[in-house]
C-alpha cells in the first residue's frame, strides 16, 4: 500500500490525492487493511510536542539554545510545517510514501526531522531519496 501527499495543496486536493492512493483499479475505495492498523505501525503515538524554553533536548541532553528557537521559527514558515501530522500519519500507515512539493517547501530537510520527532528512529534509520537530475 502506497501513500501520496502533495504539499501546497488545498485540503480538498490533499484528500483527493490520499483517496486516489487508496483507490482500487475499479475506482472503488479499498477497505483499510486490518494487518496495518495505525496503532500498530505508529512508532510512538501521541505526535509532536513543541519544545519550550528550558526544555532539554533528548538527543543531546542539553537545554535548547536561543539559536534552536530561531531556527524553529523559520521551520514554522515552511509549507511542510502545517502538514507535519499528515506526513507522519502517511508514513505510519503506508509501506511506501511519495511526498510531492515545490522546491523549498521542506521535503528533504524537514520531513526527516518530523519523522525523527515522531519516534521513527527508534525502529531504524530514515532515508530520503530524490530523483537524479
Amino acid at each position: 500500500q502506497d501513500g501520496h501527499l502533495a504539499l501546497e495543496a488545498s485540503p480538498a486536493q490533499r484528500a483527493a490525492v490520499l483517496n486516489s492512493a487508496m483507490a482500487a483499479p475499479t475506482g472503488k475505495r479499498q477497505p483499510p487493511s486490518r494487518s496495518r492498523s495505525p496503532a500498530r505501525r505508529s512508532p510512538v503515538g501521541g505526535g509532536y510536542r513543541e519544545p519550550k524554553q528550558g526544555d532539554v533536548n533528548k538527543l543531546s541532553g542539553q537545554k535548547y539554545s536561543k539559536r534552536f528557537f530561531e531556527i524553529l521559527a523559520t521551520r514554522k514558515r515552511l509549507p511542510c510545517w502545517e502538514m507535519r501530522r499528515e506526513v507522519v500519519d502517511m508514513v505510519s500507515n503506508n509501506q511506501s510514501s511519495v511526498l510531492i512539493g515545490e522546491t523549498g517547501s521542506g521535503k528533504t530537510t524537514q520531513v526527516p526531522q518530523m519523522l525523527m520527532d515522531a519516534g521513527f528512529t527508534a525502529r531504524g534509520s530514515i532515508a530520503v531519496t530524490q530523483p537524479r537530475r
